[in-house]
């Protein structure tokens, strides 16, 4: 694991995390987004990471393009940047494992009032998808902090070609903070068997970037 994720006590600048409801201003036009937290239950599916607000913060900057379009998030966790995408216009649909969405309807209950067309439902990278997700047109793909279980990547790049194989013009948009360069490294390299990476943002001192696959 690339952190220790369930730690009672986290260092004090994770102390943010612990905070049972936050609140994020993504525009004077948007409502405040009401985000609620369990750190200690839930660990990182619980938690918004700074990966997710630098992906809603570039939504923001493409929300002509959110509008009206068809949007699946990828281990939505706390559903923030569905709730941003939703917020934007966007029809969204936020994903995770079964047993890691009960901080995602939380959250779409706590902001319904100001959501657009969403749905919250389970997504297994593992599963092969064609039942429950067949010629299920997507123009965006969205996730934060995906790429650190290095057992995972295979079965990530491989949703990421499931619906890619429905709409060759799907965008790929990941956020996230390397914490394993050469863990990275791996992902990419399989990631580049089939899909291009173009890195939108870096930020050195954070090691937090901002991608678009294709």
């Amino acid at each position: 694991m690339a952190l220790i994720l369930y730690e009672p006590n986290p260092l004090p600048f994770l102390q943010v995390f612990e905070r049972e409801e936050r609140t994020f201003t993504m525009g004077d036009d948007l409502p405040v987004i009401k985000i609620s937290q369990d750190w200690n239950k839930f660990g990182v599916a619980a938690v918004v990471w700074e990966a997710a607000l630098i992906l809603g913060t570039y939504l923001m900057t493409i929300r002509e393009d959110i509008k009206g379009k068809e949007i699946l998030e990828l281990g939505s966790g706390t559903g923030f940047c569905g709730i941003v995408s939703s917020l934007l216009g966007g029809n969204v649909v936020m994903t995770d494992l079964a047993d890691c969405l009960d901080a995602c309807h939380q959250n779409t209950k706590l902001n319904l009032n100001h959501l657009h067309n969403f749905d919250v439902k389970p997504l297994n990278w593992e599963d092969d998808h064609k039942r429950e997700w067949a010629n299920k047109h997507f123009d965006y793909i969205i996730g934060a902090d995906l790429v650190y279980i290095e057992e995972t990547f295979q079965n990530l790049v491989k949703t990421f070609k499931y619906f890619h194989n429905i709409n060759k013009t799907v965008k790929i948009l990941l956020a996230g903070k390397i914490r394993y360069k050469e863990r990275f490294q791996k992902f990419q390299n399989i990631l580049e068997k089939d899909f291009s990476i173009e890195f939108l943002q870096h930020d050195d001192s954070s090691n937090i970037y901002l991608a678009k696959i294709s």
